[in-house]
């Protein structure tokens, strides 16, 4: 915590609250007759960013190329033992 919040721990209590009662509020008026001008306002505003999102999905699977084939280095040798254990030199 800061300082400032613990000189003033009211404040964010207070501002909790207000947060909360709004919120409440809100889901009240969605939820009653009183609210259908803001239920319709928010069914429309989140069909448009539904219908967006659902477009841009369609257009980056339409655009994405496909993955190119992974290049594979040759693996180095070392020959400092056979693999019966014994060195290459006689």
């Amino acid at each position: 915590m800061s300082d400032e919040q613990e000189e003033k721990p009211g404040e964010y209590l207070i501002g909790l609250a207000l947060g909360t009662a709004v919120a409440v509020g809100t889901w009240f008026l969605y939820k009653t007759k009183k609210g259908e001008r803001l239920r319709d306002w928010w069914d429309k505003y989140f069909s448009q960013i539904r219908d967006e999102w659902a477009k841009l999905q369609v257009k980056s699977q339409a655009v994405k190329p496909p993955p190119a084939p992974r290049l594979r280095r040759a693996k180095v040798k070392k020959h400092t033992f056979h693999h019966s254990g014994q060195p290459l030199g006689k």
